[in-house]
């Protein structure tokens, strides 16, 4: 059996996972074990209007366009404050949010 999943759909992230001036990783989940991406948000696009660099934004012509997004934090960011939970944020995970618009 093979470890590696494959589809033949074109879904893109909402987020880059890095930071594009910095090149540092945005995380969702920050606890004692790890902080890294776990969590997703995937929408359908085009091959060719999706943004092929880590950080760079992304930008769609027709169909589904991405408007917004919620920021995601660091790793650094998310010791400052003591991790994942924390008296801000009741869950070992950030929140995730995206705002679209569909173009027919």
């Amino acid at each position: 059996l093979s470890s590696h999943l494959q589809h033949h759909f074109s879904l893109s992230s909402v987020y880059s996972h890095y930071f594009p001036d910095t090149g540092i990783p945005e995380v969702t989940t920050c606890h004692s074990r790890s902080a890294i991406t776990v969590d997703y948000i995937f929408y359908s696009a085009e091959k060719e209007d999706v943004a092929e660099k880590p950080g760079a934004e992304v930008a769609l012509v027709g169909g589904l366009k991405l408007l917004a997004r919620l920021s995601l934090l660091t790793e650094q960011d998310l010791w400052t404050v003591n991790g994942l939970p924390n008296e801000n944020n009741s869950s070992d995970h950030l929140p995730l949010l995206a705002k679209f618009r569909l173009e027919l």
